[in-house]
């Protein structure tokens, strides 16, 4: 049987093929397509190894990369439309001012640990949409805020977004990477980091002057906005998949004997 290039396809097949369920405890096993040994022990490296890096995986990695980029604009953003903040409310407390300032980072803090949990129950790919669309509502909104209360609060939303989107596009493109490129291939990731930085910058120096930042802050969106375009043609982590397979064969198991 054919899989193809998807990773996450093979990987279904080949535990399929080979009958196995508990992946800890069971052994090496010729499999069906010509005697190669299969390394049961640990199938989904050794899988993903196989099939190295592909098209897949590229979609994959322009993701998680568009994740990281918009996220890592999001924190310089703050800083740059501060001031435009003040000049339009005037009477802005000092108190406040901080407080917005250290908005999304409070969001970041929450959405870190909860989208973490919720990876692990939903999957990766959905998880990843649902970060997505936190953060690209809440910051068009934050872009109509009419006080700064409101933009104190879709900041922290927005936080809640970005937060929850660098863990998951990390680990949704960690386990789509053969273990030998690893290094090279979330180095760009955490370029894409950085990059976001500079694109911020360059955004808030061409955009801020002549047209404001609520303007900046819906350009922002659109890194972010850009993955809802691309995770339809990605498939679920496949380690998310086979320990789903593994949790329900546990509880299925003893209720069929």
């Amino acid at each position: 049987m054919s899989t193809g290039g998807d990773p996450t396809t093979f990987l279904l097949v080949k535990n399929h093929e080979s009958g196995k369920t508990n992946l800890r405890e069971s052994e090496d096993d010729e499999n069906s397509d010509g005697g190669e040994r299969f390394r049961s022990h640990e199938p989904i490296g050794f899988v993903i190894e196989k099939i190295g890096f592909g098209a897949g995986q590229s979609l994959v990695m322009l993701a998680s990369i568009l994740g990281w980029l918009g996220d890592g604009m999001q924190p310089l953003l703050l800083s740059f439309i501060l001031p435009s903040i003040k000049r339009e409310w005037p009477d802005l407390s000092s108190g406040l001012d901080g407080i917005i300032g250290s908005s999304l980072f409070l969001g970041m803090l929450a959405g870190s640990f909860l989208f973490g949990t919720v990876a692990d129950k939903i999957g990766r790919r959905n998880t990843l949409a649902i970060t997505s669309i936190l953060s690209v509502g809440f910051t068009i909104g934050g872009s109509f805020s009419p006080s700064p209360a409101v933009l104190l609060i879709f900041e922290i939303l927005v936080g809640f977004g970005v937060g929850g989107s660098l863990p998951v596009c990390y680990t949704l493109f960690v386990e789509f990477i053969p273990v030998k490129r690893r290094g090279f291939y979330l180095a760009l990731l955490a370029i894409a980091w950085s990059l976001g930085e500079l694109i911020a910058a360059g955004i808030a120096w061409g955009v801020m002057a002549e047209y404001g930042w609520r303007r900046l802050l819906l350009i922002s969106s659109v890194p972010t906005g850009s993955i809802l375009l691309v995770l339809p043609f990605i498939p679920e982590s496949p380690r998310f998949l086979l320990l789903k397979l593994v949790e329900t064969a546990r509880l299925i198991g003893p209720a069929i004997t």
